[in-house]
């Protein structure tokens, strides 16, 4: 069972990044970032933005980081850019209803969940896949399981990361053949715990994402 997902994501470049500073209030310093002239980034016009910390989520190693090294997007930006690992979604959502980081990425299920727990928070983007017909996230079964389809999930153990956008994919390939979360057994575990489950037989089925899913299926699972 695959899933095709689309990515929620906070997007926004340099140049707006100091107007979301000040809407967070992720300063330690207690002067506002002027509003004005908010095109000019200049850290000579505006030294008072060197003040100022961003905080960006790093989804389970979405590449963030990488991305933003490499690209120097952040090298000349007047105030301090830091970067929070999160191994999944959920988590990421939570930190930024709290105010600890400013912008993160994660997919298409955290956001309700998130929403349905009254957490505040916006999305100010969303992102679709440039290769719709590429799964992000897979069910996947050990070499050698007699699982076929996913009505064999049918009293099965199913390892999910809660809340995630993999949880919503076990749950929709459940609903897909008739059968409800009570018709098989999902064991909440975060993406590490659930590589060790899944590899020690503890569980019948994964539900994750790449790059997970991937070294997985490289190393003799099969996507179900």
């Amino acid at each position: 069972m695959r899933k095709r997902t689309t990515r929620i994501i906070g997007a926004v470049g340099s140049l707006a990044l100091a107007g979301t500073l000040v809407a967070c209030g992720s300063s330690s310093s207690d002067t506002d970032a002027p509003l004005s002239n908010a095109a000019d980034t200049s850290d000579v016009k505006h030294p008072e933005w060197s003040k100022y910390t961003f905080t960006v989520g790093d989804n389970g190693g979405d590449g963030s980081q990488e991305l933003a090294k490499i690209t120097g997007v952040f090298d000349n930006a007047p105030y301090k850019v830091k970067f929070a690992r999160f191994t999944y979604g959920p988590p990421l959502v939570q930190a930024a209803a709290s105010g600890d980081i400013d912008l993160g990425s994660v997919g298409d299920v955290p956001p309700i969940t998130g929403a349905a727990k009254e957490y505040g928070f916006k999305v100010v983007a969303v992102n679709r896949s440039l290769t719709p017909d590429q799964a992000v996230e897979n069910i996947i079964v050990p070499k050698g399981s007699k699982l076929k389809t996913a009505a064999d999930l049918k009293g099965k153990k199913i390892a999910v990361p809660q809340g995630s956008s993999a949880h919503g994919l076990a749950l929709n390939a459940l609903k897909s053949v008739g059968l409800t979360p009570k018709d098989a057994k999902l064991v909440f575990l975060d993406p590490a715990a659930g590589a060790t489950a899944f590899n020690t037989g503890k569980v019948d089925a994964w539900s994750i994402w790449n790059p997970q899913s991937a070294i997985a299926v490289k190393n003799g699972a099969r996507i179900l």
